[in-house]
């Protein structure tokens, strides 16, 4: 769908990879803006950096190989990928739409901006970094996925009964 971004993630990827030029890009899902997708790749010599997988059963290997799970979607909900993402330690790059300022962690687990040059250079800058010296730590993102367990909303509850 036009609203999830993926015209812009594409142009963002873009300008990641005049800089980096071994970085990959891998698209998940199906949509109707895959001729639109499969024509950017092409003009613009992306071939080897962006992977098309279309439908993808089970998609936490993939997840879990990222370096972030990206969404620049125009609106949200709530960004369920993001959770998932976190609990499988990676972080995430977003537009700032539904929930996301909460899930981010003051930034520990997540990066959020509406300007695409900001994105670029955040992007770049963490990409050009080992892993271990980047602002987003794969032990934070587990651990403040924590509190969004079943238990944890289970207690939660069961306080807010206890007060009443």
């Amino acid at each position: 769908e036009e609203s999830k971004g993926i015209k812009r993630l594409l142009e963002v990827f873009k300008n990641v990879v005049e800089k980096i030029p071994d970085k990959k890009l891998y698209l998940l899902g199906k949509g109707n803006l895959e001729e639109y997708v499969t024509r950017f790749i092409i003009d613009n010599n992306l071939e080897n950096n962006v992977v098309m997988l279309g439908y993808v059963e089970n998609p936490y290997p993939y997840i879990n190989k990222a370096s972030y799970v990206v969404l620049l979607s125009e609106a949200e909900g709530f960004p369920t990928v993001f959770v998932e993402g976190l609990a499988l330690g990676v972080g995430f790059i977003s537009t700032n739409v539904g929930g996301v300022k909460e899930l981010s962690n003051d930034s520990l687990c997540g990066f959020i901006s509406d300007n695409d040059e900001v994105l670029i250079d955040y992007i770049i800058a963490e990409l050009s970094k080992k892993k271990n010296d980047r602002i987003i730590k794969s032990g934070a993102c587990q651990n403040h996925v924590n509190k969004y367990s079943i238990t944890e909303q289970i207690n939660k509850f069961e306080k807010l009964l206890d007060e009443l």
